[in-house]
């Protein structure tokens, strides 16, 4: 859980990861968080996927799910083994009194603005 909302996991690269390593995990809340990764009880483990691809997208209700990640192993021991995610957060506006609305609030960035209307058809 990383206090928010949602949060979407993008698959942009990876290098001399074995398969089935590196694996993503989403939880029920029945499972601890910072349980190890080899200590989760599997009956807990509600989705796992160990070879993703670029561009896979693993969408969270991060409110409601806890999430993690295994380890990484190589093919190759002699070179570095690595995967690149984008991570997005996002969360819903909160009212002038929450300690989180200055970041959670309606207000555009000063310096960054940026509105996304996702419940909005396009036409």
């Amino acid at each position: 859980k990383d206090g928010v909302d949602h949060t979407m996991i993008v698959m942009m690269n990876k290098n001399n990861v074995k398969n089935n390593s590196g694996a993503l995990r989403v939880h029920s809340p029945q499972e601890a968080i910072d349980t190890p990764w080899q200590d989760i009880n599997p009956n807990n483990v509600l989705y796992e996927h160990n070879n993703a691809q670029y561009l896979d997208i693993l969408l969270i209700a991060d409110n409601e799910l806890n999430h993690s990640g295994t380890p990484i192993f190589t093919h190759d021991n002699h070179h570095s083994a690595y995967q690149d995610f984008i991570v997005l957060l996002s969360r819903y506006p909160t009212v002038d009194t929450h300690p989180s609305h200055q970041f959670d609030s309606t207000q555009l960035h000063p310096d960054l603005p940026l509105t996304l209307h996702l419940n909005k058809q396009v036409a």
